[in-house]
């Protein structure tokens, strides 16, 4: 069954603000392996990618547990059905997007069209690149939430955040970075947009200037995240 978190990103994010939010999510990541919650590469394998352009990680895809099976660690707020596989689509987070004419939104009026009529979009939409990661609701899926409002909170409206969940499924994610990095439990999903809102009082930093073609580094022979 599909179950997909989305967003789209400006072409570059500026590197101090990457740099903080890379911070945050470390140690969100931290205090869900403490909890029980392993994260591994985007293949399923090896170590998360944290680096000065990427952060991409899947669940582990051999990890042995049961359908419904918990450990014993495992804090209240892990999911715990995996169904054989902790393993989904992997989450890939880039500072700065390849230029990548399929994936960057241009103009305010969807490429699809609907009997005949093209549906609006979004003006904060134009510009961006759009991704996503299919999680399937695995456990996994909590750190991705997690590595979205920690973007969301550092980037403002750099970064648009969308879900095919409700703000009710995005609770554990907002209470895990509300006690871990001081914020995130005020965010919300937008019932009528289905957009994530930013906290009062985040700023958005200036984006960069881009010159020339920016290539992400995503590779699990990257930098890993050492928990």
């Amino acid at each position: 069954m599909g179950f997909d978190q989305y967003w789209l990103s400006a072409p570059a994010l500026p590197p101090g603000a990457w740099d903080r939010m890379a911070g945050d999510f470390a140690r969100v990541a931290a205090a869900l392996h403490r909890a029980g919650l392993r994260l591994a590469g985007p293949d399923g394998t090896g170590l998360p990618v944290l680096n000065g352009e990427t952060i991409a990680f899947n669940g582990v895809r051999d990890c042995g547990h049961g359908q419904g099976r918990r450990t014993r660690r495992a804090a209240a707020a892990i999911p715990t059905g995996c169904e054989g596989t902790c393993a989904g689509g992997p989450f890939a987070l880039r500072r700065s997007m390849p230029d990548d004419e399929y994936t960057k939104v241009y103009g305010t009026e969807s490429p699809i069209t609907v009997d005949g009529v093209r549906t609006g979009l979004p003006r904060v939409w134009t510009g961006k690149y759009f991704s996503k990661c299919r999680t399937c609701r695995r456990p996994y899926d909590l750190a991705v939430c997690c590595a979205l409002i920690a973007a969301k909170r550092r980037f403002g409206s750099l970064v648009v955040v969308s879900s095919d969940g409700t703000n009710e499924d995005w609770a554990a994610a907002r209470g895990i970075c509300q006690s871990v990095l001081g914020y995130g439990g005020d965010m919300t999903m937008s019932r009528r947009t289905g957009r994530m809102r930013c906290a009062a009082g985040a700023r958005t930093p200036r984006a960069p200037r881009v010159r020339g073609r920016h290539v992400p580094v995503y590779s699990p022979d990257g930098d890993g995240l050492d928990l």
